[in-house]
């Protein structure tokens, strides 16, 4: 009998455990249930905020269309040159800029907030001397992971919904300072670790050439913004090509400076201490010329020379293989150890690849090389391209100063050439890579210039080159 007892006192104490397992594992999903349910109403009225200020200012600036063409045809010199001779008024041309992306971000998706403190801007500009300030009223754009005093800087986190930061990031300061007006912050994929354009907050950016194609990441939302046309000049960061594979696939110019020319304080996400790669962040434009004045203004005028003109002579180069080296990017858990291991590795890579680089009989000022090995497409080609980062984050990790262009574009005769296409290997990656360009006739095609570290000046004079040489696209 007492066995008997014992026995179903361990049965009932067993059906109590599971009971009570069940009752708490469905309030542990209740309460999970209900934390997404709040956290997707914060985020519809996160977005729904931002888009009732983008409706208001396409109602508010709509007569003033025809003025804004004729601004917006000009070049950031032509405007900046317009506006400290009092040709142009400061107003209008924040209102153009506006106009335009508030117009470009309905159809494109590529504009996450309009910056309230423009405003502010002009009016301290009003009483500045134009002529002290190299960027004098040029609305600027920014990627959203800058920080701006009073406004968001989510990285597609719903957890940084509704915490304005407390000052802007330097590199907001200094264009402040020089007479820039930073007036909208563009989209860009959660956590920015991507080459694609989504998050959950603001959805997914669009190319300014085609709808439903990629724009490249993580600075997609300016380079759809500035490929569209609704800003002259934008910002972007950049760790393993993230603003050069964007203007690439856009079709606009943009540069990654050698790491720590231009500060990094102020930029949500940026990782303390990383030193096994060179992220940095740097300018995105529609020419050239725009990036060298960008640049030029942030540095020292002084020290900031491109030298005259001289005809390029250009030889073929192999860089030593890195896809084993992807481990220096994070692939592995960091222990101390292996932190250190990295380092060493790391630091035998750059002196091999610069070994490399100056064994040349003639010694190369830098290198003209692709920027991705496709070109936009559909969307769903790009989920899982992250390792055609070797492209570019190659010269992350050596820290050169690198930069994109465009110059040609795709035609039906490269489509074509697909037909007889495998790949290296014939597989799954393959496939995609082939598929994922089938429907590109008329996306941008860019080029890649390299130079040595510190050599940023070098590079962008490469690039002006090329620019000059092939024309504008």
């Amino acid at each position: 009998m007492s066995e008997v007892a014992t026995l179903y006192g361990i049965r009932s104490i067993r059906a109590s455990c599971i009971s009570a397992f069940l009752v708490g594992g469905t309030s542990i999903l209740i309460l999970r249930w209900l934390k997404y349910q709040r956290l997707q109403s914060k985020i519809r009225q996160k977005k729904m905020k931002e888009d009732d200020v983008i409706d208001k200012c396409l109602k508010q600036l709509h007569d003033k269309e025809q003025d804004a063409a004729i601004i917006l045809e000009k070049d950031a010199k032509e405007i900046i040159l317009a506006l400290q001779r009092g040709e142009l008024d400061l107003q209008s041309v924040l209102d153009a800029f506006l106009l335009k992306a508030c117009a470009v971000t309905k159809k494109y998706n590529c504009v996450t907030s309009v910056m309230s403190s423009a405003e502010k801007n002009l009016k301290t500009l009003e009483q500045a001397n134009a002529s002290e300030m190299p960027l004098f009223g040029l609305p600027v754009s920014l990627k959203e992971s800058f920080k701006t005093q009073g406004m968001d800087s989510t990285i597609g986190l719903s957890q940084y919904i509704g915490k304005p930061e407390l000052e802007d990031a330097v590199l907001v300061k200094v264009l402040r300072h020089c007479g820039a007006v930073p007036f909208v912050k563009t989209n860009l994929p959660q956590l920015m670790l991507s080459f694609s354009s989504c998050n959950p907050i603001y959805g997914e950016t669009s190319n300014p050439h085609k709808l439903g194609f990629t724009p490249g990441g993580s600075s997609a939302g300016e380079g759809s913004l500035i490929g569209a046309g609704g800003s002259l000049l934008g910002f972007g960061t950049d760790i393993a090509g993230s603003i050069r594979q964007p203007a690439h696939m856009c079709g606009i110019c943009g540069f990654k400076p050698t790491m720590n020319r231009l500060s990094k304080q102020g930029l949500q996400g940026s990782l303390p201490g990383q030193t096994l790669i060179s992220a940095t962040l740097g300018p995105m434009a529609r020419d050239v010329e725009t990036l060298v004045l960008a640049m030029k203004t942030l540095l020292c005028p002084t020290m900031f020379k491109l030298d005259p003109s001289v005809p390029p002579m250009l030889f073929n180069t192999e860089s030593p293989r890195i896809a084993k080296d992807f481990l220096l990017h994070g692939g592995e858990s960091c222990t101390v150890d292996r932190l250190w291991k990295l380092e060493c590795e790391a630091a035998k890579y750059k002196k091999d690849f610069f070994d490399l680089w100056e064994s040349k009989e003639v010694e190369l000022d830098g290198i003209i090389c692709p920027p991705f090995p496709v070109v936009a497409g559909p969307y769903k080609h790009y989920e899982n391209m992250t390792a055609l980062m070797s492209y570019t984050a190659l010269y992350n990790l050596v820290n050169c100063p690198a930069g994109v262009l465009p110059v040609t574009k795709v035609t039906q005769a490269d489509i074509d050439q697909l037909h007889d296409f495998a790949g290296h290997y014939g597989d799954a990656w393959d496939a995609n890579v082939k598929d994922a360009c089938r429907q590109s006739v008329g996306m941008p095609v860019g080029v890649q210039c390299v130079a040595k570290p510190w050599q940023d000046e070098m590079c962008l004079k490469i690039m002006r080159e090329v620019e000059l040489g092939l024309g504008n696209i």
